[in-house]
């Protein structure tokens, strides 16, 4: 059926869902992404497939930078809820791994660009897209350190 492509489309879609959750499910990640690949390759006007693989990217890879531009693509395509919520994840994560690098300034941008899509805490909103990851958990320490940073700076009290 994947191989046929005049198959009923929604039939091929579960397909393509069904095989990526059973990679998934055994952690081949390989697989998962080049099945990710090829349906984006089959569909490339489908915002939910780019969608769907940023989201992959990000909370089973936790390759922030691949998201970034998977989630740009479908939002390209679609701009949708989802969508936005994932680039915004993606971009905490983003924030996240320059803060932990000791970037700060560039830390800074990327949290206002983040903020522009979905102003909440960074965490929050990697949590609802990954759930516990390793992007929540870096996502999380950041957030930790910028916390005791702005507790350090403040005047203490008499």
């Amino acid at each position: 059926m994947l191989a046929n492509k005049s198959a009923n489309p929604k039939a091929t879609a579960a397909a393509f869902e069904g095989l990526i959750k059973f990679y998934k499910r055994t952690s081949q990640w390989e697989l998962a992404d080049a099945t990710y690949q090829k349906m984006i390759a089959r569909e490339p006007y489908a915002a939910w497939n780019y969608g769907n693989y940023a989201q992959f990217l990000l909370c089973n890879r936790d390759n922030y930078e691949a998201a970034i531009n998977q989630s740009k693509q479908a939002l390209n395509i679609m701009n949708y809820g989802v969508g936005r919520q994932t680039l915004a994840a993606a971009l905490y994560r983003k924030w996240a791994a320059l803060l932990l690098r000791g970037q700060k300034d560039d830390a800074t941008k990327m949290l206002r660009e983040a903020r522009e899509i979905v102003e909440q805490t960074p965490y929050l909103v990697v949590n609802s897209i990954c759930g516990e990851s390793d992007a929540f958990t870096a996502t999380f320490q950041a957030v930790a350190i910028e916390s005791q940073s702005y507790q350090k700076a403040q005047p203490k009290k008499m």
